[in-house]
């Protein structure tokens, strides 16, 4: 008897339980006075002992573990008519199978299992001891009455158990999602400061130097140095524009994963000069920090792409499984050698990207032509 709950699910104490079912099985069969009758005795402990893993275990249902109570009720039976000796060991299994009952099954099935035990057992007390088993009798149902009651705490400690792991997970989920407001929120301030300080300042250096250029004749000392000046605050007002949508995409807040994606595919494939497309099979609701992560991931996969790999084409496929989403660009580029990658490619934040979210990341740049970047996400028991 091994399965009480998790309470009680030690290896210690089955292994306990295991060692008192022997011993009161081996006092009990002691005490019979035929070779035959201890014969049959081994034959009823052997099918106590059997019909745990072949009927319980297996039980699917209600009347499934009502089989099994059924059948041991009658092994036990068996093994007291048999009138060892050595007092009425035996009835101890009827005590463990009332745990049992009390700990597996709704308390209304549980009394009226364990009440059966006490009539059969007391019953068979009775025919075999006559007047002599009211002390027994009086004992064995003070002891079906404890072993309910031991039982049905086993059963009510369990289910807190559980009600305290669902509630811890909740609150695990809920932290997950403050941690993700919280980052989505710094991100958009910093957006915010970004925009509203130091690109508006980058866009006035470049005005006054657009000023200064108009001052100067192209053949007059510094010219080039106004106009390369020029070009480099109009690149870092790009970059600037750039980083802001980086940190903040608008797209994404207001429309969701498929369609932030589509849109960003199409407008990186228009400044790159690279032809993209983007697929989208099946859509859900995912998490804000699983939607982010798989955007970033995108995002730093085609910024790859755009740099490094020397691609005429790229494709992006966003696929919704039952169990998960699966992220995947292509290119048709030279690819690489992942242990030669070259630094600052973003593989790694690419990686952690999807280990914050419990996703994972595969990089293919070898067994064909291009790249392939797949991100997967299992979100079948980390949904809201």
């Amino acid at each position: 008897m091994t399965d009480l709950g998790p309470p009680i699910a030690s290896r210690w104490l089955s292994a306990s339980i295991y060692l008192t079912i022997a011993v009161m099985c081996a006092l009990g069969i002691a005490g019979l006075s035929s070779r035959a009758a201890q014969a049959a005795a081994a034959a009823l402990c052997l099918a106590f002992a059997l019909l745990y893993p072949l009927m319980f275990r297996r039980a699917r249902s209600e009347r499934g573990r009502a089989g099994y109570y059924a059948a041991q009720a009658l092994v036990i039976a068996g093994l007291m008519l048999l009138r060892s000796r050595n007092g009425d060991v035996f009835t101890f299994l009827f005590f463990l199978m009332s745990i049992r009952v009390a700990s597996s099954s709704p308390p209304r099935a549980a009394v009226a299992w364990i009440s059966g035990f006490c009539l059969v057992s007391s019953g068979i007390l009775l025919w075999a001891n006559g007047r002599g088993a009211l002390f027994a009798l009086a004992f064995n149902a003070a002891t079906f009455f404890f072993s309910g009651v031991f039982g049905f705490t086993l059963r009510q400690v369990a289910i807190a158990n559980r009600e305290k792991q669902r509630l811890l997970d909740d609150l695990r989920a809920a932290q997950r999602q403050l941690h993700e407001l919280a980052v989505a929120e710094e991100r958009n301030r910093l957006a915010r400061d970004l925009h509203d300080s130091v690109k508006q300042q980058v866009f006035a250096i470049g005005m006054r130097l657009g000023a200064a250029r108009a001052t100067l004749a192209p053949e007059a000392p510094g010219y080039e140095h106004v106009v390369a000046a020029e070009g480099m605050a109009r690149a870092a007002g790009g970059e600037l524009t750039a980083l802001i949508r980086a940190l903040r995409p608008a797209a994404l807040e207001q429309r969701g994963l498929p369609d932030a994606l589509r849109d960003y595919v199409a407008e990186w494939s228009r400044a790159s000069g690279i032809a993209a497309a983007a697929q989208v099979e099946g859509a859900r609701a995912l998490p804000p920090g699983a939607e982010q992560a798989l955007f970033r991931v995108a995002q730093e996969a085609l910024a790859n792409v755009a740099r490094h790999s020397g691609a005429a084409s790229a494709r992006v496929r966003l696929i919704y499984d039952p169990a998960r989403v699966l992220l995947e660009v292509r290119d048709d580029g030279r690819g690489f050698r992942h242990s030669a990658a070259p630094g600052g490619i973003g593989l790694d934040s690419m990686a952690e990207r999807m280990a914050a979210i419990g996703g994972r990341l595969q990089i293919d740049g070898e067994s064909g032509p291009g790249t392939q970047v797949l991100a997967v996400y299992e979100y079948a028991e980390q949904q809201p």
